[in-house]
């Protein structure tokens, strides 16, 4: 759906995916002759080991997280020659926006200080001293947006980016590709019409609104700390919160929201589509990779794979 996906450093494709989160490591390693995985693992992390989060310290447990990685790393057989790694951190440790424009300078150092400037205001951290990766849209043809020029902006602090990449320098790699689970996941998105990517990682849902190739809108929304073990109430309250961002949708970018795709939803996925179906009046559909339905804790990998 979207090429060259936001990411917050990028070199040549590696063979190694890691995707961390709250609950565990996924990692994935590439055939020599295609882009599918020979192999895919995932180790559990014990709880609070990693709390993601741009203001505050997301490793607090190294040796947990060193165990689960390595644990994965051997399951899927060990370390090879090349030793590059792609990264996928957990959405909380970054924040993704988008910036709308009605100029931008053509010389790339300037475009990255007039980007700074903006999330000065949109951030709760000093981006003086973040990584920044952005990718510049235009409108969709016969759709005007705010501005002539949009920007889809991934932003996090580089010291938390670092606590990362050291667990995955330990293991004798070296992070070549980091960027996020649900930019990554964007690529996964069928779009039809104007289509919504809710995703769910931890206590944090991420809502994105893609319209003709383009990211139009980014919110992020605050939920319970264990949705998948919630009741039905739960979803209702959930879609009680989704509901604001459909009429905002519908009443600014010209059309409603015509499909709603859901991500991390985990064992509760049939019962978030069911409630969703009958609060906001649309037809959800689980967000799909080549394997069928994507895993919580895997979706950013799959959307790596598909972009490469």
């Amino acid at each position: 759906m979207l090429h060259h996906l936001t990411r917050l450093l990028a070199d040549p494709p590696p063979s190694l995916v890691f995707e961390i989160s709250e609950g565990g490591v996924a990692m994935a390693r590439m055939g020599t002759k295609s882009r599918l995985p020979e192999s895919i693992a995932f180790r559990p992390l014990a709880p609070g080991a990693i709390d993601p989060s741009p203001i505050r310290e997301n490793v607090h447990d190294t040796a947990e997280l060193d165990r689960a990685l390595a644990e994965a790393l051997a399951e899927a057989g060990g370390p090879r020659k090349k030793k590059d790694a792609a990264l996928l951190l957990p959405d909380n440790c970054a924040r993704l926006t988008v910036l709308d424009f009605e100029n931008l300078p053509g010389d790339s150092k300037e475009r990255l200080s007039l980007l700074r400037w903006r999330l000065k205001k949109a951030v709760p951290f000093d981006v003086e001293a973040a990584a920044i990766a952005y990718q510049v849209q235009r409108a969709p043809a016969g759709k005007a947006g705010p501005a002539p020029f949009s920007v889809l902006v991934t932003v996090s602090p580089a010291e938390v980016i670092g606590q990362y990449e050291a667990a995955i320098r330990r293991l004798g790699l070296t992070p070549g590709f980091v960027s996020t689970s649900a930019a990554s996941s964007l690529n996964l998105v069928v779009e039809h019409g104007v289509t919504m990517l809710a995703k769910l990682s931890g206590p944090i849902l991420t809502l994105v609104v893609i319209d003709r190739g383009v990211v139009r809108l980014v919110r992020t929304l605050p939920t319970a700390p264990a949705p998948q073990a919630l009741s039905e109430d739960t979803w209702r309250e959930m879609a009680a919160d989704l509901y604001p961002t459909f009429v905002y949708v519908a009443d600014n970018l010209g059309s409603p929201v015509s499909r709603l795709v859901l991500a991390g939803f985990g064992d509760s996925l049939r019962t978030a589509i069911d409630v969703f179906r009958r609060e906001l009046g649309c037809e959800p559909q689980a967000l799909a990779a080549p394997q069928g339905v994507t895993d919580a804790h895997n979706t950013g990998i799959w959307g790596y794979l598909s972009e490469n």
